[in-house]
């Protein structure tokens, strides 16, 4: 029953209004589970059942999606916050919640309670009474990623709870995608974050390509820069800095030399442009696979952007490199908005058009 119906909610959301004759011969299911799931879908609201003569023969069953009962669950996960935020299918965050709770790598499986605490709490929010989660999932911005098996068990757990689709991914991924989509950028991008260690992310046509990104990850590691983060780098290539630094904790390297550098401290400036520049030779060695249409170094500071961007443009004067920065509030808000297209990999363009008919404000119910 349960895969049946993920089958029919796909089939339904692409089509939007299908008749119950077509939707059969479309899922190959048998006429019975289908009628028996639609009938369920209408009683939490994503159906609407109507009957339609066509002008010969019996009235044909047809089934509408109610795209006004649609909603997005996603939770955002930081080293020290969880962030719960529900959306409609306008992308417009109703909901938005924050509690303080600390990630710790040796204890995942407190995680994974909070969070199945937090998803069957969210059931019970009047923003979900009358509507239906069509989709759910989860973005980290952690350190480090956390292992695979960990990342599955958090989709598992979601799964289990809302019955839909849930993906996790890093909070980099959504915001690239949107960043994709805005800027009208087709094809293979990758990008890369730098604060604690060199991570990347890659997408393609902004979906997520977990290939493109493995292939991205060789490169940083055959590189030798995978552990290469600000702390690491000066400690390796720039001792002598870290007298000036002897009253920060290592974690805090990266803000207090960005303060100097700030402050007009020319020596901060100059460490923050040489960092730059080795990450423009990661970006370079991500060029030589012949594999991105485009490259992005996320979240960077000006100083940090001019030495990277002086170092790729040396070797490749032509391929595009954007320097992509995020408010505060991107982090928590977009990838809620865009969680839609972590789940289902159609053409993104075509749907946010087709849903410009229902801006419109609503009640939740009809």
């Amino acid at each position: 029953m349960r895969n049946a119906a993920s089958i029919l909610k796909n089939i339904l959301f692409e089509h939007e209004d299908i008749s119950r004759q077509t939707l059969i011969r479309i899922s190959g299911l048998d006429p019975r589970t289908v009628s028996r799931c639609m009938r369920t879908l209408a009683a939490k609201h994503l159906v609407a059942i109507s009957r339609r003569n066509s002008g010969c023969g019996r009235p044909a069953e047809y089934y509408t999606l109610q795209m006004q009962n649609v909603r997005f669950v996603h939770f955002i996960v930081t080293k020290s916050e969880i962030y719960t935020v529900v959306s409609d299918v306008r992308r417009f965050p109703l909901f938005l919640d924050r509690e303080e709770f600390s990630w710790n790598r040796s204890h995942p499986e407190k995680m994974t309670a909070r969070l199945k605490q937090l998803a069957l709490a969210a059931l019970e929010l009047p923003e979900l009474k009358d509507a239906f989660v069509v989709a759910a999932g989860l973005g980290y911005m952690l350190n480090r990623i956390p292992p695979v098996n960990i990342r599955q068990r958090w989709v598992d757990a979601l799964e289990m709870i809302f019955q839909c689709p849930c993906p996790v991914l890093s909070a980099d991924t959504f915001l690239l995608s949107q960043y994709q989509v805005n800027s009208c950028l087709a094809g293979k991008m990758a990008g890369i974050t730098y604060k604690d260690d060199i991570q990347c992310v890659a997408l393609n046509d902004s979906v997520t390509d977990r290939n493109l990104q493995l292939k991205a990850e060789k490169v940083i590691a055959d590189a030798g820069a995978k552990e290469m983060g600000f702390t690491n780098f000066i400690c390796k290539f720039h001792p002598n800095t870290l007298k000036n630094l002897q009253d920060f904790p290592p974690g805090k390297y990266y803000n207090a030399v960005c303060m100097l550098a700030m402050n007009g401290d020319e020596p901060a400036e100059k460490l923050l442009r040489s960092y730059g520049n080795f990450l423009g030779g990661i970006l370079v060695e991500l060029a030589k696979t012949e594999a991105f249409d485009h490259l992005t170094l996320l979240h960077p500071r000006q100083m940090v952007s001019a030495g990277a961007m002086e170092t790729f443009r040396a070797a490749f004067p032509e391929l595009p490199l954007y320097m992509v920065n995020f408010s505060p509030n991107g982090f928590i808000l977009a990838p809620a908005g865009y969680l839609i297209r972590g789940v289902r990999e159609f053409e993104h363009g075509r749907r946010l058009n087709g849903y410009n008919r229902y801006y419109q404000p609503f009640s939740g119910k009809e």
